[in-house]
């Protein structure tokens, strides 16, 4: 499924022969799904707020 959707957000990336060991692989995944917060409570540390 995640693979299928890489390749519609036009995501290129090699086939991994073990996806949830492969660091590129994984990598790939962070960096297409990251998500970011709304908003950071008073108490979270000032760089990540950043």
């Amino acid at each position: 499924m995640l693979m299928d959707d890489l390749r519609l957000r036009g995501v290129s990336f090699d086939m991994p022969s073990d996806p949830l060991n492969d660091p590129v692989f994984i990598d790939t995944l962070s960096r297409t799904y990251v998500v970011q917060p709304a908003r950071f409570p008073p108490e979270a540390p000032l760089d990540s707020a950043a």
